[in-house]
């Protein structure tokens, strides 16, 4: 309905138009006509007025003529008046003409533009036109749905023929996938029968270190228990030769020290009595077995005393000693309590042969370091070393303040007294004493070889564990592998 009434509208507007526009050409063919006439009449005038010049310049022509003339004229110009006024009344129109044309061409602009939508969702003028255009419509659809048909019929016919070629490229794949598996499972196979047989070969490898090692050990354990058994064998041949409290006592103050050298976190007073305790006495001396005698007999237990610093190790000591309830009675020399003396010196006299001397100073055969000569000073200083003393050398001697003493171990005293007797060599303290120590080197040597070697043996043993559950797995890999080899029975 609403189009009915703009095209109704629209061709009102459109007949309003064209009768502006026949209007406007008609008043536009009147205006020229107007123009031409004026011109005429113009081009009359003119050429009146040249007649009327001729004839004023001929004479004066007949008064008649002349007004007749001017009559004329005077007609002619009333006449091109009205026509002017004519022709404005026209032109006024014309204006009008235009405005109404332009004014019409609005409203035609401003309908065009209402019924554009309009247009577009109804182009037909009639239904016939509208069924006519929906059956081109149709067929064109139908056309198309049939090329859609032919596309899709074809795309289905290349689907299919690539769904078979895939199956086939599928089962071409996994019979390649099968091949390759197969060839993977022999190279598997192969990588763990060599990886086992690697294995197998380090664990026999291992496996003879480490019997080497048990071996070892056993061995070294009749080593220590042997070295063991020889050390308190020694240690009881030195007890029955000495004083057996005094040698308890040393052996006791030693396992202290030891303890304490073992023990790493010390307290400020173990410090001190680590530091300030030097040994036995037999620790700190050297003496030749032919010397040995003698100087075992002028220093008789004081052997297995405790050469210190000062009292302060002697009271920590002894108090430890105390503490622990130690069998024994241990004797200390503290270097601060001994006064320095000059050192005595054997008369010239008793050696005429000084290249060959007869007499010596027994300090002259024992070596010390030099930091502890005030303790050997006081034990031996003042003791001489002869082979065979006459009643002349003894009497000098005597009288020089000496005690005599001979290699085999004969001490003969400033005061007149005179010991000795036989000395057996194998109860010797100082070569048992120093065989116990070498004893004891050898045992702590071989105590320590022994840890290492049960370290080495514990990791050995960890190592043939660990290969052990290695060799395990490869082999139940292996296993598995070769059942996955196995042709499948239906």
């Amino acid at each position: 309905m609403k189009l009915n009434e703009v095209r109704e509208e629209m061709a009102e507007a459109a007949r309003r138009r064209q009768e502006a526009v026949n209007r406007y050409e008609q008043l536009q063919g009147r205006m020229k006509a107007l123009t031409n006439e004026r011109k005429g009449i113009k081009n009359r005038r003119m050429s009146l007025e040249a007649q009327t010049a001729a004839l004023k310049k001929m004479g004066n022509a007949s008064a008649d003529e002349g007004k007749r003339l001017k009559e004329e004229i005077d007609n002619e110009e009333e006449r091109i008046e009205g026509m002017q006024k004519r022709l404005e009344d026209h032109e006024q129109k014309y204006q009008n003409c235009l405005n109404e044309e332009s004014k019409a061409r609005d409203e035609m602009t401003g309908k065009e533009r209402q019924i554009a939508p309009l247009r577009a969702n109804c182009r037909f003028a009639s239904e016939r036109e509208r069924n006519q255009h929906l059956d081109n419509e149709i067929r064109q659809v139908q056309k198309l749905k049939n090329d859609i048909e032919k596309e899709l019929q074809m795309l289905n016919e290349n689907l299919r023929d690539m769904q078979r070629k895939e199956k086939t490229e599928e089962e071409l794949l996994k019979n390649l996938a099968d091949e390759i598996e197969e060839m993977r499972g022999h190279k598997r196979m192969e990588k763990l029968t060599k990886e086992l047989a690697d294995e197998r070969r380090k664990l026999d490898e291992i496996s003879k270190k480490l019997n080497d090692a048990f071996f070892k050990e056993t061995n070294l354990q009749k080593e220590c228990e042997a070295l063991d058994a020889q050390h308190d064998e020694t240690m009881s041949r030195l007890s029955k030769g000495s004083a057996k409290a005094a040698v308890s006592g040393m052996a006791g103050i030693q396992k202290i020290i030891e303890e304490i050298r073992d023990s790493e976190n010390r307290s400020a007073e173990e410090q001190n009595a680590l530091d300030g305790y030097y040994g036995s006495l037999m620790d700190l001396c050297k003496v030749e077995d032919v010397h040995a005698d003698a100087v075992e007999t002028i220093a008789k237990n004081k052997l297995f005393s405790h050469i210190v610093k000062d009292h302060t190790v002697v009271q920590f000591l002894l108090r430890e000693f105390d503490t622990r309830e130690l069998p024994g009675q241990p004797t200390f020399i503290p270097l601060n309590h001994l006064t320095q003396q000059q050192p005595k010196r054997i008369p010239p006299s008793v050696n005429p042969d000084q290249a060959h001397p007869q007499v010596l100073s027994l300090l002259d055969v024992i070596q010390f370091d030099s930091k502890f000569d005030i303790a050997f000073q006081s034990i031996f200083g003042a003791v001489a070393l002869v082979k065979q003393p006459d009643e002349n050398t003894r009497k000098t001697l005597f009288k020089a303040k000496f005690n005599l003493v001979t290699l085999s171990g004969v001490e003969y005293s400033n005061r007149g007294t005179l010991s000795g007797g036989y000395s057996d060599p194998s109860k010797r303290k100082l070569p048992l004493y120093r065989q116990i120590k070498e004893l004891q080197k050898k045992l702590r040597q071989k105590t320590d070889e022994l840890e290492q070697n049960h370290t080495k043996m514990m990791k050995l043993k960890g190592r043939v564990d660990g290969l052990m559950s290695s060799i395990a797995n490869v082999s139940w890999l292996e296993r598995n592998n070769s059942r996955k080899d196995l042709p499948m029975t239906s």
